[in-house]
């Protein structure tokens, strides 16, 4: 997604290495076009002959490229990386909610999956917090790995993980989802002494139908997280089968 805009020099929002290069090469341009605007008034006013004013012309030119490529190309990289902080969990280094919600009116997006760390709570108050941070970053490493091709993954918040689906039809997703499902399963987290924290996952997927928004998308799929962790935790639950809620309390 681009969001490069320089309307000139009022807004400048820089999100991808494309937007950068364009900032760059637009910001030169600028910059040598009022120069060398400058050198040929002032050649024009003074015109000492057709050689001379040449060579003003080429060194006005060289020197202001040579100053504002490296200028403009720094102002732009600083702007990307602030755009990719704001965008990016500090904890997991997965998209954040933000980034995530950002992708809401993506066109390609096809389908939704809201993922929670099964009895994240009770990892916290047993093994405490440190162990639960390292519980996160395996849960996200692995979730990078095993659907970062498939769309944008990222960490809504807490224990709660997302996928912004873009690409792939619903056999492959669902395969996929108990790939991931698996492996998190079969990986314990160390906790320090040479203990180990046993993990599980659970997870609910809402395929979006054309005239259906992110809202509804969203909680369809966290209806289906819902179904699941109610129904036993450790599953990938798809909502057309979350019509009705067993009793239950999920965690």
């Amino acid at each position: 997604m681009s969001f490069y805009n320089l309307a000139p020099f009022g807004t400048i929002r820089i999100a991808s290495e494309r937007d950068l290069r364009a900032y760059v090469a637009q910001t030169t341009a600028f910059c040598v076009s009022a120069a060398l605007a400058c050198d040929v008034v002032n050649q024009l006013i003074f015109f000492e002959g057709w050689t001379a004013a040449v060579r003003s012309w080429v060194v006005t030119v060289v020197v202001v490229v040579a100053v504002a490529l490296p200028v403009s190309r720094t102002i732009a990289a600083a702007h990307l990386t602030l755009f990719r902080s704001g965008q990016t969990d500090h904890l997991t280094g997965l998209a954040n909610r933000r980034a995530l919600l950002d992708r809401a009116d993506d066109p390609k997006l096809i389908a939704l999956v809201i993922a929670d760390i099964d009895r994240f709570k009770a990892v916290n108050d047993g093994y405490g917090h440190l162990t639960g941070d390292a519980v996160l970053k395996a849960v996200a490493d692995l979730m990078r790995a095993e659907l970062a091709d498939l769309g944008l993954v990222g960490r809504l918040g807490g224990e709660e993980f997302a996928l912004i689906c873009t690409d792939g039809d619903e056999g492959d997703l669902v395969r996929r989802l108990e790939a991931f499902r698996e492996a998190v399963a079969r990986t314990p987290i160390a906790a320090g002494d040479g203990l180990t924290v046993p993990v599980t996952i659970s997870a609910g997927v809402a395929r979006r139908t054309s005239d259906q928004s992110f809202r509804e998308l969203y909680a369809e799929a966290d209806k289906a997280l819902y179904i699941a962790k109610a129904s036993g935790r450790n599953q990938i639950v798809m909502a057309e089968t979350a019509s009705s809620s067993p009793d239950g309390t999920a965690e």
